[in-house]
């Protein structure tokens, strides 16, 4: 769970959010799960979606779901869950050098190095 006590975020924005993170979860292996996918999953249209998320997190849709995606392959070389193109293909995307591309972007680092 996160936590969101002294960011501003109201209760009913934790709400969403907490369930967008629960939609991802569920979803965000799948290299279609996109922002189309996700705006039908929390019952929104793909517009109303990418004002809420850019609203409270300043990210685009698609970039929410790329961190997202990120964020877990992180997780999963730390504990050295596979190779980086396994873990590539494992949160979705479908170029194991497009992802070390986001990766280095949002990391700083090539997946390899990362520990």
């Amino acid at each position: 769970k996160l936590d969101f006590e002294d960011s501003g975020i109201t209760s009913m924005d934790e709400r969403f959010l907490q369930n967008l993170f629960t939609i991802l979860e569920k979803n965000y292996s799948y290299p279609q799960f996109n922002s189309n996918v996700f705006s039908k999953a929390a019952g929104l249209s793909m517009m109303q979606l990418h004002r809420k998320i850019s609203a409270l997190t300043r990210h685009s849709t698609g970039d929410f779901i790329r961190s997202y995606r990120l964020n877990v392959a992180a997780q999963m070389l730390r504990k050295e869950s596979g190779t980086v193109a396994e873990i590539a293909y494992d949160v979705g995307f479908n170029s194991p050098s497009y992802f070390t591309e986001c990766f280095r972007k949002q990391f700083g680092l090539r997946p390899s190095e990362f520990t």
